[in-house]
């Protein structure tokens, strides 16, 4: 049965005893065969990413950055390492990557069509060999989209997720704290949403766009936003959505005590409301 549990961080290296201990917790069972010829793991560190890393003897552990970031930072390379050394030898640890490269992968989590971006990595993910599912951990806006992956790519099997701040309920503001590490692609970003976050070219074309909610125009929010009212059943109904949602074996959400990011903070815990309304229908 779905566990629904709460918190966040965008300092992820001052909590990553936090989230290595959940980690341990996701160490089932469930061995698979491999073939990465055409999928890039990260284990421990940047350098062995494409080394043969044996038989695993666990799940893999997916994980997704957050805004601003990319996936072989050193901040998450240092979260990979630490998974690694936690988890039993030989657990594979996939860092998704949607860019060419950490600086475009960096640029992609602003400018981006999420819609595409989403199915890419569900295309992604089913190169990963976990004939027995995966366990997954999401930070920031990485964890709203792995519970995407989750509702609408259920061909991967994901079997636990752990977010971290994650906006499930969306944002009511951009604030300026957004931009502090990343000026330019962040400062177009946060100005279209400004000047017009349902616009059709503002939705396809910046990420952040997908999970805007302005709590005084919901109306235009439901007609508008092309991602969030989709995921969380505010338009059309989809069961299937609550359903791949209820056959997680753990789903924990983790709310940061002092987010200065996510706009409202109580976004990150919300889905607790969704497990039982809207989502179901």
């Amino acid at each position: 049965m779905t566990h629904c549990n709460h918190r966040h961080a965008p300092y992820i290296l001052a909590h990553l005893a936090l989230i290595v201990a959940l980690a341990a917790t996701l160490a089932a069972s469930g061995h698979a065969s491999r073939d990465d010829s055409h999928v890039k793991w990260v284990h421990g560190n940047r350098g062995t990413a494409n080394k043969p890393l044996g038989p695993p003897v666990a799940r893999p552990i997916v994980i997704w950055h957050g805004m601003g970031d990319a996936a072989h930072s050193e901040g998450m390379s240092h979260v990979a390492s630490r998974l690694t050394a936690a988890l039993p030898k030989g657990t594979l640890v996939h860092s998704i990557q949607v860019g060419r490269d950490d600086n475009d992968d960096r640029k992609r989590s602003y400018l981006d069509n999420l819609s595409q971006q989403i199915a890419q990595v569900c295309q992604q993910l089913q190169s990963i060999p976990a004939p027995a599912g995966f366990h997954a951990i999401g930070f920031s806006q990485g964890g709203l989209f792995l519970r995407a992956i989750a509702q609408k790519c259920p061909q991967v099997h994901m079997k636990r997720l752990i977010t971290w701040a994650s906006p499930h309920q969306g944002i009511a503001d951009v604030p300026p704290t957004w931009c502090k590490g990343q000026p330019l692609w962040c400062g177009i970003a946060r100005t279209a949403l400004r000047r017009g976050a349902y616009v059709k070219g503002v939705q396809t074309r910046v990420v952040q766009a997908g999970y805007v909610k302005t709590p005084t125009n919901l109306e235009a929010y439901r007609s508008g936003n092309l991602f969030l009212p989709d995921i969380n059943n505010e338009n059309n109904v989809v069961p299937e959505y609550a359903k791949q949602i209820m056959a997680l074996e753990k789903l924990v959400l983790i709310k940061h005590a002092d987010d200065s990011v996510l706009s409202p903070p109580e976004s990150a815990e919300r889905f607790a409301y969704l497990c039982t309304s809207p989502l179901h229908g």
